[in-house]
């Protein structure tokens, strides 16, 4: 589907999205270990999609998503070099 927009989300920071999976208080630490390590490899694959957002607050996340909706989402393209250095850091 050619005219479809891929949008791939991004955790603030691994240390956030341990926070995360840690508060829900529903996993094991196995499956804790087993889920950060599939999205470490997961993130590696940010730039085969279209836009990047950060999940780190939601009506910035909200508002960025509407933007690329409404097709003025250029800012958050995975091409743009600040959603390379986020993407970067996170995978560092």
């Amino acid at each position: 589907m050619p005219e479809c927009a891929s949008i791939f989300i991004l955790p603030p920071s691994v240390a956030e999205l341990e926070k995360r999976l840690r508060g829900r208080a529903t996993d094991s630490d196995a499956v804790i270990a087993r889920r950060l390590a599939d999205s470490l490899e997961d993130l590696t694959h940010w730039a085969d999609f279209d836009f990047a957002l950060v999940n780190d607050d939601l009506n910035q996340a909200t508002a960025a998503l509407q933007k690329i909706i409404a097709g003025a989402g250029d800012a958050s393209r995975t091409t743009t070099e600040a959603v390379k250095s986020i993407a970067k850091q996170l995978l560092n």
